[in-house]
């Protein structure tokens, strides 16, 4: 096994998979568990000048990315059950519909008042919100990105402007999320 000298570890990325979301939880993991070990390779290393190269700087530099990280493993985990179900050549079209409301349902709770959840209590109903109306939304502050995000962002020392954009960005791709299985359930 191979051991990096500016940080003695052995211990290296998983490679992630940008349209196959059914294995990308552990790697999520597997880069939370890494990343200060490339911060620290990226402030010691002599490397090339390349746009994969400043992707990682920026990372490394960003007082949040394991904020982000820790969101981007939080909402993999609730979508791998549905995807790895749906990976197989038995016929599984019956049960979709159920599986699909099952799955909006769960991520909308993170993102979407508690009374107007209440009121959905069909699939119909459910289809109906409008995710775009912040009147349906939680607040920015109250979005559930997950324990681990959750407690990074209150130990961060980000500014108070980094940390909203981070809670507005993670309700927004939850919004997108929802939208496109919405659109998969209504079909």
């Amino acid at each position: 096994s191979r051991v990096y000298k500016s940080t003695a570890k052995s211990i290296f990325h998983l490679k992630f998979c940008q349209i196959r979301w059914t294995q990308n939880a552990d790697v999520g993991n597997r880069a939370l568990k890494i990343f200060d070990d490339v911060c620290k390779f990226v402030k010691t290393a002599k490397l090339p000048k390349l746009t994969s190269v400043d992707v990682i700087k920026a990372a490394a530099a960003d007082p949040l990315s394991k904020v982000k990280l820790a969101t981007f493993v939080s909402i993999a985990n609730s979508l791998e059950g549905f995807l790895t179900a749906y990976q197989t050549p038995q016929p599984m079209a019956p049960f979709m519909y159920g599986d699909i409301t099952d799955l909006v349902k769960s991520l909308v709770q993170r993102f979407v008042k508690a009374n107007v959840l209440e009121t959905a209590n069909s699939t119909a109903k459910l289809l109906k919100i409008d995710l775009d109306d912040t009147n349906n939304l939680l607040p920015r502050q109250k979005v559930i990105l997950g324990v681990a995000a959750q407690s990074m962002l209150l130990k961060s020392k980000a500014s108070d402007l980094q940390k909203m954009e981070v809670q507005t960005g993670c309700r927004q791709f939850l919004v997108s999320t929802s939208y496109c299985l919405l659109a998969v359930a209504h079909l």
